[in-house]
């Protein structure tokens, strides 16, 4: 789903907080942010990183919250 479906949603069926999260990039978190304020839908802006795992020679991901980016875009 897109973020401007996401936001929304989350509203609809009551949500007061969710993290919102793209793939190996942050370009979501402004719209997020914006929508959220605009709903009262608290939008925590996220980032997905896939790494390795050299000892179990897995792919993981790995979640970041709030990252710096997103610093000037949130009010606490």
């Amino acid at each position: 789903m897109r973020v401007d479906q996401i936001i929304p949603y989350a509203k609809r069926i009551g949500l007061d907080y969710i993290a919102i999260s793209d793939h190996e990039s942050t370009h979501s978190i402004p719209e997020a942010v914006r929508l959220g304020k605009e709903l009262g839908v608290h939008a925590i802006p996220a980032v997905e990183a896939n790494a390795w795992h050299e000892e179990t020679q897995t792919n993981v991901h790995i979640l970041c919250y709030y990252p710096m980016l997103s610093q000037n875009l949130i009010s606490h």
